[in-house]
């Protein structure tokens, strides 16, 4: 959270860096460390990255929940952690994950006209398929790495044939997904700051001949979907708004269901018990999974200004 005038101060408890996963304590188990941040400040001033940190339950759902709050970036403090992920050389709206109503309600209105349960639906075969072409190449050897060869090619591959994106060019989304991903790092070095711009620049020049090109010969993907949605006053998504959809979910959906299939791997291998259950009852998957979303997220953190 972060807030409006510096308040700086003195602590030996867990602050800064430590409390990213640019700390290798942090990265390997986050729970110790803000175990001991709950244990000895609930609500932190964290005087390096210029914000409050709170770890209890319910003041994360009480600043969760307060619509007095905004996820938008550009409202933070010049200095503040929040201000970080503000595109200052950029006119336009942030993206969903960083407006705040009424213009989020706009976009969510009109992009889950586009993601419906049928239309979700209809990809399942198709990820199994690419799921079963993953581990059908790892089948024959004594072993292989879960990260590079499962977890992370598995959602680059899906959301690129979502968006129709040719298989000549899954390696270019790919590196423009983890480049972009660098956004959230709040200690970037100038060279990758200008990597990350680069790979912005490539995938919005992609995405933007994509969406030309879909709107003089429709197809069955998801930037043709995002071109023709319309509310009930006519109201359509701009192209620049579909491409920061289209870029969101490329970052955003890559880096969370990848780590999801890590964590989850992880936390089944250190359970015994749990994943027997599981291969004995294959049906208990989707539980598995909300409680592996709950135990061991992808996400620790979250912001509000």
């Amino acid at each position: 959270m972060t807030q409006t005038n510096d308040a700086p101060r003195t602590t030996t408890v867990p602050t800064g860096i430590q409390l990213t996963t640019l700390d290798q304590r942090f990265r390997e188990d986050p729970y110790p460390v803000l175990d001991e941040l709950r244990a000895a400040e609930p609500v932190h001033y964290d005087a390096q990255l210029h914000r409050f940190v709170v770890t209890t339950h319910d003041d994360v759902d009480a600043v969760l929940r307060d619509r007095e709050f905004s996820v938008d970036p550009r409202k933070a403090a010049p200095d503040s952690f929040e201000a970080m992920f503000a595109d200052v050389n950029s006119d336009a709206e942030p993206s969903m994950l960083f407006s705040d109503p009424p213009y989020h309600s706009r976009l969510r209105g009109l992009v889950t006209k586009a993601f419906t349960p049928k239309a979700v639906e209809e990809l399942r075969p198709r990820i199994q398929a690419v799921v079963d072409e993953l581990l059908d190449a790892v089948a024959d050897g004594d072993g292989f790495e879960l990260m590079d060869a499962f977890a992370s090619p598995l959602p680059t591959i899906v959301i690129a044939e979502m968006l129709g994106v040719d298989p000549d060019d899954r390696d270019d989304f790919k590196r423009w997904s983890d480049d972009g991903v660098q956004g959230f790092n709040p200690m970037l070095t100038d060279e990758q700051r200008m990597r990350m711009n680069e790979s912005r620049a490539a995938l919005q020049a992609y995405l933007q001949n994509a969406i030309t090109e879909r709107r003089s010969r429709p197809r069955g993907d998801l930037v043709t979907a995002l071109t023709v949605v319309e509310d009930e006053d006519g109201e359509r998504l701009t192209d620049i708004e579909i491409i920061s959809m289209c870029a969101l979910l490329l970052a955003a959906g890559n880096v969370t269901t990848t780590d999801l299939i890590g964590n989850g791997v992880r936390a089944l291998l250190l359970h015994r018990d749990e994943l027997r259950k599981l291969q004995d009852d294959p049906s208990l998957i989707k539980n598995a999974v909300e409680e592996i979303l709950r135990y061991e997220t992808p996400v620790t953190q979250s912001g509000r200004t």
